[in-house]
């Protein structure tokens, strides 16, 4: 399925709000470029902007690399919180 430019900044903009990312920020993790957003809203405002598909390709892939990297490491920073509770329990009922 093909997006306007604008759907794909859009794809974007609801991307940086689940992650709570900046433009600037995914810019330089994304691409290594940090007015990358910038530049391509105020391509989109003057009628010049566009993404190369292979460019919009890889930033829909790394998008989503990224949010399961960010679920992974979620479920990982639970897992050691409910261990610490855990030893936490234990240490106390040995204590009593």
């Amino acid at each position: 399925m093909l997006l306007t430019t604008e759907e794909f900044l859009a794809k974007i903009d609801r991307f940086l709000d689940d992650v709570g990312m900046t433009d600037g920020d995914f810019g330089r993790t994304a691409c290594n470029n940090t007015k990358f957003l910038v530049r391509l809203r105020a391509g989109v405002r003057r009628g010049t902007g566009s993404v190369k598909l292979d460019m919009a390709n890889y930033l829909t892939e790394w998008m989503r690399e990224y949010k399961e990297h960010r679920r992974e490491e979620r479920k990982q920073m639970r897992e050691a919180a409910r261990e610490a509770r855990e030893a936490r329990r234990a240490r106390k009922t040995a204590a009593e």
